[in-house]
């Protein structure tokens, strides 16, 4: 949990943003040079992280982290064991391929860890030992393009660190970079958060979850969705260890197994203290309940919520809460709507994308400010953004 000089902690997701962590994406390139389409990712990725910084917002940059944080040789260590390892290859030549890695300087190993390691730019004894010439075109390290929107990997609640681990078989290289960055950078040394569920992330007995089914509503009320992505065995987890730090009054679930690929996020967002985005054409038909915890013990008490889950968390809030429903509007401002994502930085107060301009009246009539509409063409994925695009380390509340 937090403590007093902390430099992490997030304890409501429409609070006053301070500190974020970003990635440039992934650049790949072609006989003619990058690709044109990362080209303007990263241009636009640029003009966002220029608006945060003129906002008063600090930007910690993943990649140079990661590079501090592999200056330190129990760090080169302990994230090549479990990035390697993770390949689940055979091992020839993989005792040579990692020495050579460890002799790299940080910013190159930092470099290789993130956009990836061509097997033909292995050393060749190496190459001959691993391959024997046979996929000189295929990636030893795959290229993590998922980075670049670092918030569905890693998410602070309060002052605790949860780190995504994907369903069984997915691969953990993200989780693994994320978990090395915060166990071994400098930043963090002073920062005393604890890991939520796991601090590794090649842990393979850790449950799946994902950091898009989390939101923070304030202070003491959290909505935790079970999905495809995101197991209710570790919501259980995570929801005893929250009411175990006595940071959470009120936890709620809600079971998106049926929505598809739908995430939380989806379906509800809070975008300033008294105001939520929801579509209750998913939320309507989703099942929720309310979890408190049992005592004594370990065990948690789940209550159904009869009237559905908007209906409880309206009731259960202490100010008025005004909703801006998508399934009320249609055409543009709908399919607007239904995709966005705004990095929230302060309550109220929304950095947004040019592209979901059709929103921004109905935004504006609810009272709520565009501070500032980004071009995000190359950034968004699914149409939606630009929220995964930072992961708050520090958000203050509103009366700080």
């Amino acid at each position: 949990m937090s403590r007093a000089g902390a430099s992490v902690g997030v304890a409501h997701d429409t609070g006053i943003l301070r500190d974020v962590l970003v990635h440039r994406p992934v650049a790949r390139s072609s006989s003619s040079g990058l690709v044109d389409q990362d080209l303007d990712a990263r241009r636009q990725h640029d003009n966002l992280v220029e608006h945060l910084r003129q906002a008063g917002i600090k930007v910690q940059r993943l990649e140079e982290l990661l590079t501090s944080a592999l200056e330190f040789a129990d760090a080169r260590d302990w994230i090549l064991e479990r990035r390697i390892g993770e390949r689940d290859a055979d091992r020839r030549g993989i005792d040579e391929i990692a020495g050579w890695l460890s002799e790299q300087p940080a910013a190159v190993l930092s470099q290789y860890l993130i956009d990836g390691l061509p097997v033909a730019d292995l050393p060749k004894m190496a190459l001959r030992r691993h391959d024997s010439g046979n996929n000189a075109q295929g990636w030893f390290l795959p290229p993590l393009d998922g980075l670049s929107h670092p918030q569905r990997t890693l998410r602070f609640l309060d002052g605790g660190a949860l780190i995504s681990h994907p369903p069984p078989g997915g691969s953990r290289a993200e989780a693994i970079n994320m978990s090395a960055l915060l166990n071994f950078a400098p930043v963090f040394d002073e920062a005393r958060f604890e890991f939520w569920i796991s601090s590794d992330g090649a842990d393979l007995s850790c449950p799946p979850i994902h950091a898009g089914d989390i939101l923070v509503l304030s202070g003491e009320t959290y909505v935790l969705a079970i999905t495809r992505r995101t197991s209710a065995q570790a919501l259980s987890l995570l929801a005893a260890a929250l009411f175990r730090q006595n940071l959470a009054e009120h936890i709620y679930w809600i079971d998106l197994t049926a929505a598809g690929q739908c995430s939380l996020d989806d379906c509800l967002l809070p975008l300033s203290q008294d105001c939520l985005l929801v579509d209750t054409r998913i939320l309507d038909r989703a099942q929720a309940v309310e979890v408190r915890p049992k005592t004594p013990g370990p065990m948690l008490d789940i209550e159904t919520c009869a009237a559905g889950l908007l209906a409880k968390l309206l009731s259960s809030q202490s100010r008025p809460m005004r909703v801006i429903d998508v399934a009320a509007h249609s055409g543009a401002v709908g399919r607007a709507l239904a995709k966005l994502a705004p990095i929230v930085v302060g309550p109220g107060r929304l950095m947004l994308f040019e592209e979901h301009m059709p929103a921004f009246a109905t935004l504006e009539a609810a009272g709520l400010e565009i501070v500032a509409a980004l071009p995000g063409s190359a950034l968004m994925r699914e149409g939606k953004g630009p929220r995964d695009l930072v992961t708050a380390l520090l958000a203050e509340p509103a009366s700080a």
